[in-house]
């Protein structure tokens, strides 16, 4: 897909292409870092519209199901309702 667009592109004066090789990213990015680019991208992307089978749709409320973060999000947030629970050392918890 990529070599395609590269193929198929009509480059002028105005165009810069840019490439990042980056070496050990998750170990060189910080807690607070990443912290600040979620708020940027939750503010940034709020409310956001997105598309399914060629309709357009608006996300009402909750994590918008098929983008890349929501998953973890739900994640993170199941394991902030779990703790209680798993606090109280339950004989099973599944």
């Amino acid at each position: 897909m990529l070599l395609d667009r590269l193929r198929n592109a009509q480059p002028n004066n105005a165009y810069v292409m840019e490439s990042f090789d980056v070496t050990a990213l998750y170990t060189n990015v910080s807690n607070d870092s990443a912290m600040q680019a979620i708020r940027e991208l939750f503010i940034q992307h709020e409310g956001a519209i997105n598309i399914w089978s060629g309709r357009y749709y608006a996300q009402m409320r909750g994590l918008a199901m098929g983008q890349r973060l929501a998953p973890s999000l739900a994640i993170a947030y199941m394991s902030k309702v779990e703790a209680p629970v798993i606090d109280l050392g339950p004989l099973l918890y599944c």
